[in-house]
């Protein structure tokens, strides 16, 4: 979509360094998904009339599904499981026992393809 130098690319050589990048990107995913819960469903466009205002609503409704969910209660506070949010917050927040579990079994797989 946008294809511009931000600036931003820093390498990560620690934990800290992807933990902080990580952080901000979960953060602007965030925010992102309560801009788009505060947008009327692509449906209120249908009493208008108006193909391009339900064109828009259906874009955001398509990200906010992607970013939190589509069932009934996914939202911000409770993201879904297999959303962008609640995946990348969930795994973020891994304490030492889960964090090892998943690396083992990664590296298990990994292997298997090697």
């Amino acid at each position: 979509m946008i294809d511009c130098d931000l600036g931003l690319e820093r390498p990560v050589r620690t934990a800290g360094d992807a933990r902080t990048q990580v952080g901000v990107a979960l953060s602007l995913l965030e925010l992102a998904a309560v801009v788009l819960a505060k947008l009327p469903p692509p449906e209120t466009a249908f009493s208008q009339g108006d193909r391009e205002l339900f064109r828009y609503l259906q874009a955001a409704e398509a990200a906010r599904s992607w970013l939190v969910g589509h069932e009934v209660g996914d939202g911000v506070d409770r993201p879904a499981v297999g959303s962008a949010l609640g995946d990348g917050t969930r795994t973020y927040v891994w304490d030492e026992d889960e964090t090892e579990r998943h690396f083992a079994a990664a590296i298990r797989e990994w292997s298997e393809w090697q």
